[in-house]
């Protein structure tokens, strides 16, 4: 991509990319001179590239001292802002266009709160709940990248996320007329394994279990066992799930987790960690939307078959 390199008066370069053109990355640093100001130089940049596709503000990087004797000042949220207006100024009216917003599970506490913040209405115990709930989900997320880390370095410990997917139906076609039948649900129960980037789904039909805590138990301990084969120096175990009560977070699950604690005299210590509550993203989650994209162009007969489409819906390291 060809950038257009910008300089303003803080003397820090912007990279601006244009969008037809995706290749090598220069960096193409203005000459402003002695007599030419770098305030006069942005005014011109941005005036040539409103008529291009778009631009971005991809990063800013330090430049020296100009030859007029200006010294370095850091970039203040005020001026980025205002960079930042420009581009969706540009994108929402001259090309309408418009930006993307992740379609995602919104948390009931933080709606709630910018709710009564929009009225007016927030008091004490509101902001100390909500300062709370924000500490908690910034410490959840921390835990599980420094543990991540350590799963990396470390043979004798792993860390993996586990999920439910939503119910797959069976049959499961583009025919119009199938949504109105009766159909067999299937179950998946994925695990994603931050050390190495590994999942394992474990998938089974109504006939022969529901989705309560018996199931997510009944898996989780065949995949520790099924670890545990692999992995003769496993010391730790460590599992990141949502707080749902009725499957992951109960005493049944806990059971679970100590039975194969007992089984496998190796394994020293097994931990279940949630996330807050609203802000359980994990990547075991990208294993969900690899299986429902590959859900919409296949057509299911049979509940066998979703192990088929499961085990290629990764093009990479299946």
């Amino acid at each position: 991509m060809m950038p257009l390199a910008l300089s303003n008066i803080y003397r820090h370069s912007i990279r601006v990319y244009l969008s037809k053109v995706a290749n090598s990355v220069y960096d193409i640093l203005p000459d402003l001179g002695e007599n030419n100001s770098s305030t006069d130089f942005i005014k011109v940049a941005l005036f040539s590239i409103t008529g291009q596709e778009h631009y971005d503000v991809v990063e800013m990087m330090h430049t020296p001292n100009s030859t007029n004797g200006n010294s370095n000042k850091t970039p203040t949220r005020e001026n980025i802002s205002s960079l930042v207006s420009k581009r969706v100024e540009i994108f929402c009216t001259e090309y309408n266009l418009a930006f993307h917003r992740p379609k995602k599970d919104q948390c009931s506490i933080c709606t709630v709160y910018y709710e009564k913040k929009q009225r007016g209405e927030l008091d004490d115990n509101d902001k100390e709940q909500f300062v709370r709930h924000q500490r908690n989900k910034e410490s959840s997320s921390d835990q599980k990248s420094k543990d991540k880390q350590r799963a990396k370095t470390e043979k004798s410990f792993v860390v993996s996320t586990f999920d439910l997917e939503a119910v797959l139906p069976t049959p499961c076609s583009m025919v119009g007329d199938l949504y109105y039948k009766r159909c067999l649900s299937t179950y998946n129960l994925s695990f994603y394994s931050l050390g190495d980037g590994k999942g394992t789904c474990y998938l089974w039909d109504e006939v022969n279990g529901g989705r309560g805590s018996n199931e997510i138990g009944s898996c989780i301990l065949m995949h520790i066992n099924s670890v545990a084969e692999k992995n003769t120096h496993l010391k730790e175990i460590t599992f990141y799930s949502d707080t749902c009560g009725g499957q992951n977070r109960n005493q049944y699950v806990a059971s679970a987790m100590l039975y194969a604690l007992k089984q496998h005299k190796s394994i020293e210590i097994i931990n279940h960690k949630f996330f807050e509550r609203g802000h359980s993203e994990m990547e075991a989650d990208s294993i969900h939307s690899a299986v429902e994209r590959a859900k919409k162009n296949t057509q299911i007969y049979h509940p066998s078959q979703w192990d088929t489409v499961v085990s290629m819906v990764r093009k990479k390291n299946p």
